[in-house]
């Protein structure tokens, strides 16, 4: 506590100090994911990632395509419905990640029903269209299921 008058300035401690005293460690660039392999479905619903601005939206969903390819342990399977369907076309900015990712064995079901809804049939470029029934069965036999 200072006192009126004392123009001392308090010490002012390094960042990395104030971490450790709560117990904050620095997490490394490169972190191992364990358990994110051949036993994974992911669901994507959506062209964009989280909420709030489309564009940082569409961008974080590209950055995460790009780095999925790149792991070494790819996913058995990846869900695309509703407005996910839209990143398997020719023009999506993910759509080479998600090829690399079915060339390395990765299965890409998109929902037909979310495909002619939005009228993208005939500009499906990764993947294959299938029904609900497809992708429920897909979801019971995965022993892990990851919604993004």
């Amino acid at each position: 506590m200072r006192l009126a008058g004392d123009t001392r300035v308090p010490p002012v401690i390094p960042c990395c100090r104030r971490k450790a005293e709560f117990g904050l460690r620095r997490i490394p660039r490169e972190v191992e994911v364990p358990g994110a392999s051949k036993d994974t479905v992911f669901i994507i619903s959506s062209d964009r990632l989280g909420h709030g601005s489309e564009e940082l939206g569409a961008q974080l969903m590209a950055k995460f395509v790009q780095q999925m390819a790149t792991l070494p342990d790819k996913p058995h399977a990846i869900v695309f419905y509703n407005g996910g369907v839209r990143l398997l076309t020719a023009d999506s900015p993910c759509v080479e990640g998600f090829r690399h990712l079915e060339h390395d064995g990765t299965d890409l079901l998109a929902c037909g029903t979310c495909v002619d809804f939005y009228q993208l049939r005939e500009r499906i470029a990764a993947g294959h269209v299938t029904d609900m029934r497809a992708i429920v069965a897909a979801i019971q036999a995965a022993p892990k299921v990851v919604t993004v």
